[in-house]
């Protein structure tokens, strides 16, 4: 997918499993990324989100409080 769109700006994800992983990969993939929509995703804590918000230099925290799954509760990152 990152040869296919290296300028990968916004995801929007709906009903998936998301794994702290995956945001993990993303954030290293696409440089230009800026928004996440996550819509009732599971299975992701908050370091996924946070790896997104320390890697993606156009990545607004203000988003990540915004966009997070509407009913879910984070949990709490790994120790």
């Amino acid at each position: 997918m990152a040869e296919a769109y290296p300028c990968l700006e916004e995801l929007r994800l709906k009903h998936m499993m998301v794994t702290d992983e995956v945001l993990e990969v993303i954030s290293h993939l696409f440089k230009n990324f800026s928004v996440l929509v996550l819509l009732s995703c599971k299975g992701f804590t908050i370091d996924g989100l946070t790896a997104i918000a320390a890697n993606c230099k156009f990545f607004f925290v203000h988003y990540l409080v915004l966009l997070l799954c509407v009913g879910r509760q984070l949990q709490g990152g790994r120790r």
